[in-house]
């Protein structure tokens, strides 16, 4: 269920072929991690803290292998916290992001039940999703997806294909197939250009 502070806007104008529905028989679900984040501040409560320069320099060079590897999602639904906000607003400043963003006070800290809620209220058209939020929540959920564990560092990416046609099919059976999984450490330099 939506949190209190749910919230939805499409930062750029699709184009054409983006906004025609395409039929198929797979969707895409993108995982993410927020961004290493900072503790430095005093008396911040844990929603309210910000990405540490790690986590600056790490989101960005994220939403570049998005675009290299086009992957960019056609939406993507995002926890408030502050580290995942900033997160997001990286991804989409160097990825080429163009869809919609959903922000959900109810990711933060979320277990797989409350992501695949969400998914599932979707409908058919978005072909390719990204979740970003905190763990242990997103390391289940894709344990629960696929039926094999990932270990989710700070920005890390997994890219799960799940053989539905609506997101509302979207269940917990463990069919769902690990097509990728990334972690800024494991990139090539030149990947943060």
């Amino acid at each position: 269920m939506p949190g209190k502070h749910s919230a939805s806007f499409t930062p750029c104008v699709p184009s054409q072929s983006r906004r025609k529905f395409r039929p198929s028989l797979m969707k895409t679900l993108l995982i993410m991690r927020h961004a290493k984040s900072s503790w430095d501040q005093a008396g911040q409560t844990d929603h309210e803290r910000p990405l540490n320069p790690r986590g600056q320099r790490a989101a960005p060079r994220m939403g570049t292998l998005l675009r290299d590897e086009q992957l960019v999602p056609d939406q993507i639904i995002s926890s408030t916290a502050c580290r995942a906000r900033e997160t997001v607003e990286a991804l989409v400043s160097t990825s080429g992001f163009c869809g919609t963003l959903q922000w959900e006070d109810a990711l933060y800290l979320a277990a797989p039940d409350v992501y695949r809620t969400f998914l599932q209220q979707l409908g058919s058209e978005p072909q390719r999703v990204m979740v970003v939020g905190h763990n242990p929540g997103l390391e289940d959920l894709i344990l629960e997806l696929t039926g094999r564990h990932e270990t989710m560092p700070t920005a890390a990416l997994a890219q799960l294909t799940l053989p539905i046609d609506n997101w509302e099919e979207l269940d917990f059976l463990q069919n769902a197939d690990l097509a990728g999984h990334w972690q800024p450490r494991n990139l090539s330099p030149e990947s943060s250009t």
